[in-house]
């Protein structure tokens, strides 16, 4: 089991309806985080800036709401431990900061 987490673009402040959502990625015990790529983001340094941008909030799939600086931390303390397993096999890539990545569909 895992937890997906998710950038949600322009929430509504009342009702939490957003113009957009991207998957970021999931979380899995043992792993390291894996990263959904997207035609327009498909490293970690994209989505660090993707995550600076105004009007995005992240979001696990709980519906908590997580600090985009608490967000990038708790990614770069899982790399750095050096006991996570790594994604491989056809659909999965390392990006040049050795973050792992996957175009495939999260399910």
């Amino acid at each position: 089991m895992g937890t997906n987490y998710y950038a949600r673009y322009s929430p509504c402040p009342t009702c939490g309806r957003c113009s957009a959502e991207k998957h970021i990625g999931k979380l899995s015990a043992g792993w390291r985080f894996l990263f959904q790529a997207h035609r327009d983001i498909s490293s970690y340094s994209e989505w660090k800036d993707e995550f600076d941008k105004k009007g995005i909030e992240i979001y696990d799939e709980y519906n908590d709401k997580v600090p985009p600086d608490d967000f990038k931390k708790m990614i770069e303390m899982n790399y750095e431990n050096p006991r996570m397993e790594a994604h491989a096999g056809e659909g999965f890539y390392i990006d040049s900061d050795g973050y792992d990545f996957t175009w495939r569909e999260f399910s």
